[in-house]
């Protein structure tokens, strides 16, 4: 059982995705109130935004240029890579608060890791609503492919495989797994995992000389050239750490067993909308 506490603030800074400017992040547990009100798992204001923002499906967007996610607000302002923070209430199961101040969120796995672990610690005063879809539910595009099965344990468990020797740039990581469970797995192995960057990309240098002067960065970017990476999963959890903040668009703890075959952001973004439009119609129903 877990009490909301209006004292359970943390406040932490780092860079935007861009890396030209600094952005503070901070965090809090929903009061009753917003919680009853909105009904949503996570909230979102930047810049001093009266109205806060719900994470929901039609404020998310992709980037045209990069597979980015966007939180699109007021006046068509955009908070970028906004899927690692909205993991925070699954990884957590706490309602979370977040005011961003700055041009877009900080892109700080540090910064998203203590974010995590002090909400973790925060105090709610309603068991975690955990629901399971009645039936199965398949998506695939081409080789890629989310599949969701319900759980009658009160938990959430993804397993994602990635294959990344067909990807241009990429091939160098090759095959990686990796699962995630709501009652055992570390925050810090998800939240604490990096972006790849291909070796061979044109930006890769660009990239190698901002890490030799921005502590930040390193902590960031997966290093570049395979020999460098310590651990041969990180990416795959990183893959999965965006599903997770994908999902909670729905604004439900899901009970499920899912099932991740080499969907990136595009075919995760797609999975989770025909999921939500099966519940909108009545085609999938939550228990």
């Amino acid at each position: 059982m877990k009490r909301s506490s209006e004292n359970g603030c943390i406040e932490r800074t780092g860079h935007t995705p861009f890396l030209s400017h600094r952005a503070t992040v901070r965090a809090r547990p929903q009061t009753r109130e917003e919680r009853v009100n909105g009904k949503n798992t996570l909230l979102c204001r930047w810049n001093g935004n009266e109205e806060p923002v719900a994470v929901t499906p039609d404020k998310l967007t992709l980037s045209r240029a990069f597979p980015i996610v966007n939180l699109v607000g007021e006046h068509r302002r955009k908070l970028r890579m906004i899927e690692h923070w909205a993991a925070i209430p699954i990884l957590t199961g706490v309602p979370t608060f977040l005011e961003f101040t700055g041009r877009n969120t900080p892109y700080s796995t540090s910064a998203l890791t203590d974010v995590a672990a002090h909400m973790a610690e925060q105090e709610w005063d309603e068991p975690i609503p955990y629901r399971s879809p009645i039936w199965s539910f398949d998506f695939s595009d081409g080789d890629a492919s989310v599949h969701i099965r319900p759980r009658l344990e009160r938990n959430l468990i993804v397993h994602g495989h990635f294959d990344f020797r067909k990807c241009p740039g990429l091939s160098h990581l090759g095959e990686q797994s990796a699962t995630f469970d709501s009652k055992t797995s570390d925050l810090k192995e998800f939240t604490g995992t990096r972006v790849p960057t291909p070796p061979d990309s044109l930006i890769s240098p660009f990239i190698r000389l901002l890490m030799t002067f921005r502590s930040t960065l390193r902590e960031c970017v997966l290093p570049m050239g395979d020999g460098e990476r310590s651990d041969p999963n990180e990416v795959a959890r990183h893959k999965i750490l965006d599903f997770l903040g994908l999902l909670n668009m729905g604004n439900f703890f899901l009970s499920a067993e899912v099932f991740i075959h080499r969907a990136g952001h595009r075919v995760q973004l797609a999975a989770i909308h025909e999921f939500l439009r099966q519940l909108k119609t009545g085609e999938q129903e939550l228990c």
